[in-house]
């Protein structure tokens, strides 16, 4: 085997494809050439059209009457909840969000010069979704561009250098971002990030004033544009770190100007208001600290795995807290495996321990929300920078017999899969990843299509009995609005799907529901009635997790709490062990069969009518998915 293998490789024609393809790789064009091929690439996004947040987004910008109070500054466009509770109130009682929202929540990003770009969209070609996407494709091949310029700079006019970018460009895990408008942020915010990063090697190695004033400006247009450019803020530590050869004294004081121009972002960014409170999806690092360092511990070896190909990140949403769990822990052991492997790489080699530096470095800033492959474009940087070396360093090295037999196995093993999972896997999922993003639009556009879209509605108030998904139910008003479909008076999700429900009938007037599992269920606790064949994989474990975007569990209800909305109060009657809501009742002002009120309940990926029982008796609802036929 080793004896045709060396012969295939010493073959003319596999020399003459090895020459091609290493005159590509160190060719100065190839920035530009890996900018076309990742458009050809993510093409199908100009068909995906606005799904989930775009319909929000819309919304907010062209909505003309402000009926539910959404119109801030245009440039606010990321912070629809600013944590004033009046406002919340209003939103709550509207059913943009559910009733046991907490009242203090926050979710305010600030992203104003994302939000321009989106302003832009709607006043050049407000009508056109594939413009729009357009927009987002052109930045992501500005991302790709930047970053092979710094691979480039780095490593140098080599084939490493461009296997690298070309790596990059080609990572399917990219294409959710750019098939998804309203995630551009991702893309803009890495590419002023990437060329910070270009300008500041420019003077430190160069001697390019100009750069030491660019550089800190271009990070600032990073953070302006979002959140996730703090991940460049890692690569500037490894550079001091590893790669600047000048004196420590010096070094500190080359960092200083990035990181004042990250504390000035920082200070203004709470002092504006804006920051994450209340939420189980998305912590804050500076006001719960301890939470952040136990999620972070458990959500980067998942945003590793998505990072090296294995499997998505977002596959985790779907795991039970043990399934959760052992992932995370396997997870770790094979990056400990993987690290003694490119050990001697590291030891030796000072760019390789800056790309893992700032990988590594990169993955905490993201760790605040669930993980997802969307948020790996930051470290994304430093993990192909790290491959395309020890792939060079493995070359080089396959045929010595100075090193281990077990470490020679063990480091063909690791490249092989890189190459695989990188080169071949990755270009081949681009195209759909770019377009998934159309499947979640798909599941939401599926519980828009149950309300039947007739005058009555417009009289009428929703009542979703057990919503298969909490999350997507809560666009159902931004989508209608957007699109100019007829609205109901009012959106009320009363209980999850995800677990059984038993359902009472007092009075005429009023519904009470319990939920053995509780009415807010633990993210990964698996349903006393579980639909699902696999108990620890099913979507059921998302709509807990998505579920407590409204309330974090830090922001507990009381026992007896009445929550009044128009039309409707909601009254906590029984708690779980653990303090949560187990059961609630919920008084209406008008009898349950009054022709005001439109009663629906979750089943197989739909709503379907629901009838209330009659006064004095019980129903059981069984938990349901959004997977349709199940």
């Amino acid at each position: 085997m080793r004896v045709w293998w060396a012969a295939r490789m010493s073959s003319p024609r596999l020399a003459a494809l090895r020459a091609w393809c290493v005159a590509r790789l160190v060719s100065p064009r190839l920035p530009l050439m890996l900018a076309l091929l990742v458009l050809l690439l993510t093409l199908p996004a100009l068909w995906v059209g606005l799904q989930v947040d775009d319909h929000f987004h819309r919304w907010m910008i062209t909505d003309s009457d402000n009926r539910f109070d959404l119109h801030r500054h245009p440039l606010d466009l990321f912070a629809p909840i600013d944590g004033d509770p009046e406002r919340t109130g209003r939103m709550i009682d509207s059913g943009l969000l559910p009733w046991w929202t907490y009242e203090g929540l926050r979710l305010a990003f600030w992203r104003p010069l994302s939000a321009a770009t989106h302003w832009l969209d709607y006043q050049l070609w407000p009508t056109s979704p594939a413009l729009m996407h357009l927009h987002s494709m052109l930045w992501y091949a500005a991302v790709v561009a930047c970053a092979a310029l710094v691979y480039r700079r780095i490593i140098g006019p080599t084939w490493i250098a461009g296997l690298a970018a070309l790596f990059y460009a080609i990572d399917d895990g990219h294409g959710f971002a750019v098939g998804w408008v309203a995630n551009r942020n991702a893309l803009i915010a890495a590419a002023f990030g990437f060329l910070a990063l270009y300008l500041h090697d420019r003077w430190r190695r160069d001697g390019w004033r100009p750069g030491a004033v660019l550089a800190p400006i271009t990070l600032l247009v990073a953070l302006l544009t979002g959140e996730s450019a703090l991940g460049a803020g890692a690569y500037f530590v490894a550079y001091a770190l590893w790669l600047d050869a000048a004196k420590l004294r010096t070094r500190v004081l080359a960092f200083v100007p990035y990181a004042a121009v990250t504390l000035a972002w920082w200070l203004c960014y709470h002092e504006l208001g804006y920051g994450a409170f209340g939420s189980e999806l998305y912590v804050d690092p500076g006001q719960q600290p301890l939470t952040f360092l136990g999620l972070a511990a458990q959500r980067i070896p998942l945003l590793l795995m998505g990072q090296m190909g294995i499997l998505p990140a977002e596959i985790s949403y779907m795991m039970s807290a043990r399934l959760l769990t052992a992932v995370s822990v396997i997870m770790t052991l094979v990056c400990v495996a993987v690290a003694l492997v490119i050990w001697p790489l590291l030891r030796q080699s000072r760019t390789a321990r800056f790309w893992a530096t700032g990988m590594l470095l990169a993955l905490p800033p993201v760790c605040s929300t669930l993980p997802a492959d969307r948020l790996l474009f930051m470290s994304g940087l430093g993990f192909m920078g790290l491959v395309a070396e020890f792939t060079g360093y493995w070359y080089e090295r396959r045929d010595k017999h100075a090193a281990s037999g077990l470490w020679r196995q063990a480091a063909h093993v690791v490249v092989v899969a890189a190459i695989i999972l990188n080169g071949v896997v990755a270009p081949l999922l681009m195209p759909v990843r770019t377009t998934s993003v159309r499947m979640i639009g798909e599941m939401a556009e599926r519980l828009n299509q149950s309300l039947l879209d007739d005058e009555r509605l417009a009289e009428q108030d929703v009542i979703v009995v057990n919503t298969p998904n909490a999350f997507y139910s809560t666009l159902l008003m931004p989508t209608r609005a957007a699109r100019g479909e007829v609205l109901p008076r009012h959106i009320r999700l009363l209980a999850l799907g995800s677990e059984a429900l038993d359902i009472g009938r007092p009075d005429v007037h009023t519904l009470t529901i319990r939920a053995a599992g509780g009415l807010l269920q633990l993210p990964g606790a698996a349903s006393s009635e579980c639909p699902y064949r696999l108990r620890d994989f099913n979507d059921g474990h998302a709509n807990r997790r998505l579920a407590g975007l409204f309330r974090g569990f830090e922001m507990p209800m009381q026992f007896g709490q009445e929550i009044t909305l128009p039309g409707m109060t909601v009254r906590i009657t029984e708690f779980t062990n653990d303090g949560r809501p187990a059961a609630a009742s919920f008084r209406f002002d008008v009898p349950l069969e009054d022709e005001s009120l439109r009663w629906l309940r979750g089943e197989s990926g739909t709503y379907v009518p629901f009838t209330p029982p009659a006064v004095g008796e019980m129903c059981h609802l069984t938990p349901v998915t959004m997977m349709p036929g199940k």
